[in-house]
């Protein structure tokens, strides 16, 4: 079961900061301790570095093509870039 911080403060009275790793690993150790398993510890946003949001501004047919589209997105400082995709669920 999955427990994050904010939920486990609505409860409890702690004094961690989710940016603070240390305490957020000693946190976990102490629950260990007290017979709660801890299998692990995940960071939101954790391995993001280099990820670009980008928002589908147009679609296009490609002509002669049925399985995929053209779609213009707007990825903020890089511009507007043309991608070809063959996932309708975007």
């Amino acid at each position: 079961m999955r427990v994050p911080l904010s939920w486990l403060k609505d409860y409890v009275d702690l004094d961690v900061a989710p940016t603070d790793r240390a305490a957020v690993r000693a946190l976990g150790e102490v629950l260990d301790r007290l017979g709660l398993v801890v299998e692990g510890i995940d960071y939101i946003g954790e391995g993001l570095d280099g990820v670009i949001l980008a928002r589908v501004t147009e679609i296009r047919p490609i002509e002669g093509a049925d399985r995929i589209r053209l779609a213009v997105v707007d990825a903020g400082a890089s511009g507007h870039v043309e991608v070809v995709c063959g996932a309708w669920n975007y």
